[in-house]
Formats: structure tokens, sequence, C-alpha cells
């Protein structure tokens, strides 16, 4: 699901969607970088979704 799709639906604000877009930037960037160390796509996805579930467990805690 692409951000706008995702911003659209839930009525989302102006200023909470440049942080989601700085957000999916960063994680997009994140991704490369790891892939430019040699890990497979792939691997590299799932690494950053595992450190954004660990973020989401220590906020909700």
């Amino acid at each position: 699901m692409k951000l706008n799709e995702m911003t659209d639906k839930r009525g989302i604000g102006r200023e909470e969607r440049k942080i989601l877009e700085q957000l999916d930037n960063d994680v997009r960037l994140a991704v490369r970088r790891i892939v430019a160390l040699g890990v497979p796509g792939d691997e590299a996805v799932e690494m950053v979704r595992d450190h954004l579930r660990q973020i989401d467990i220590s906020v909700r805690s």
C-alpha cells in the first residue's frame, strides 16, 4: 500500500503526512544501505522490519 493511499484513508493531517513521508524515505534509505553492505534485499527488508517492531514494542511498554 502506498503512503498516499494510507494517509487518504485515515484522514491524516499535513504535519503527520510530512512525518510519515520522512519515515518512508528513511526506511528506504536504510534498506538501500544494508543492501550496499552485501545483504540480500529480502533479508535487508526483514532486518528493518524487525528493528521497527522492536521500536514499536519499546514505545508501547
